[in-house]
């Protein structure tokens, strides 16, 4: 990526100070509750990327693959951090969702923030950006097909009492990727196979 003009160093540099910096000022059953609410959203993304065709139909077969990898992991772990935050911190109801309500802002706003900055490493200007980002408002904001549309009763799930990550369902194409990447071990099919599984 750096050899290809991507300044890595910039989103390490900005990692790190999250991490060193305004994590470490928090305490460990915060943060910890805080590792559960990111884990509960990228279980979110996965299904939501992949229970319908639509959303990922017209991308690039290795970056589908990729994309599919991770949601199978996290599929796959979606309740690890959840039971670590309950059985072991003993993380309780407000911190929770106190947890979840700044995972919810900070993931919003790194995924507004991320691409523009990227797309100016790619050389587009500001005027370009802005008109990338309107094409993509609708699949991202849209009210019904939307991104973050079908993301909110996901998250408002996680604000009920007696919530817990194995209560939500494994998306429904899960087995095909299982099942392809067994027969193949290559995870452009097996990806493949979970896409024209989808809805």
């Amino acid at each position: 990526m750096r050899r290809q003009g991507i300044d890595i160093d910039a989103f390490t540099r900005h990692t790190r100070a999250m991490c060193d910096g305004r994590l470490q000022k928090r305490s460990p059953e915060y943060n910890v509750a805080l590792t559960a609410a990111l884990e509960h959203f990228t279980a979110m993304m996965a299904d939501l990327f992949f229970a319908e065709k639509e959303v990922l139909e017209g991308a690039d077969p290795r970056v589908r693959a990729m994309f599919a990898w991770h949601a199978i992991e996290e599929m796959e772990h979606k309740a690890v951090a959840y039971d670590v935050m309950q059985k072991i911190a003993g993380v309780g109801y407000l911190t929770r969702v106190t947890a979840m309500t700044h995972a919810t802002l900070s993931f919003s706003l790194f995924t507004l923030v991320a691409p523009w900055i990227m797309l100016g490493m790619d050389g587009h200007s500001v005027p370009e950006r802005v008109q990338l980002y309107r094409k993509g408002l609708g699949w991202l904001m849209g009210p019904r097909k939307g991104v973050f549309g079908r993301l909110l009763p996901m998250i408002a799930s996680y604000y009920r009492p007696g919530f817990h990550p194995n209560h939500l369902p494994t998306v429904h194409n899960y087995e095909a990727w299982v099942q392809a990447f067994a027969t193949t071990r290559d995870t452009v099919a097996a990806s493949e196979a979970m896409h024209h599984a989808a809805a």
